[in-house]
């Protein structure tokens, strides 16, 4: 019941305050023993976006995916039941691509370098910060995602684009000076939770 109301006040602020822009947004489940607090960023983050949103919740094979604000309940209640296995790298990134490529709101081919008047892209990806740190899931699954879509070169990110990165379990020493280097480096936001 309170996931409803939740996604109610969203679903009202959410058309309140943001047009022209479209969000993707990708999650790394798998080392969450709760999906509690994935559901609550995840619906932190839609306030970023009008109802041009994907959001990809990576399982194996089988990836929860939602291409409407009001498909959400649906991903809430996948998230209580799943427990998937670590990000299958190489089909999540396929499957978000032939996604993008069927969705024309993805289409990124009319985009220039440099800012313009097209829509804003942002870009969200949810990571346990230590299985992101080990597996390199920033340069394996973000960053590849942003390549294969030329929104990334090796004069940085497209100008039109904005990276969030969310990182949950943050504890030790070695956590928070990787998080600094993602932020340093490589110049995303961070999102601790």
């Amino acid at each position: 019941m309170k996931y409803l109301v939740l996604l109610s006040f969203l679903l009202t602020s959410t058309f309140v305050n943001a047009q022209g822009k479209l969000v993707f947004m990708y999650a790394d489940a798998s080392a969450n023993t709760s999906n509690q607090a994935l559901t609550t960023k995840l619906y932190d983050a839609l306030q970023e976006t009008d109802s041009r949103l994907l959001v990809y919740i990576s399982n194996g094979a089988n990836p929860v995916v939602s291409t409407s604000i009001y498909d959400m309940q649906n991903v809430v209640n996948a998230l209580s039941t799943l427990k998937p296995p670590l990000p299958n790298v190489v089909f999540d990134v396929d499957s978000i691509n032939r996604i993008f490529n069927a969705e024309s709101s993805f289409d990124f081919s009319n985009l220039s370098s440099s800012k313009n008047n097209a829509d804003d892209l942002f870009f969200f990806f949810f990571f346990d910060v230590n299985t992101c740190r080990l597996d390199k899931q920033i340069e394996k699954i973000a960053e590849r995602i942003l390549l294969s879509n030329r929104l990334i070169s090796k004069n940085g990110l497209n100008a039109n684009c904005k990276i969030r990165i969310y990182f949950n379990n943050v504890q030790s020493e070695i956590d928070k000076n990787y998080i600094r280097y993602i932020k340093e480096e490589k110049g995303y936001e961070v999102v601790e939770y």
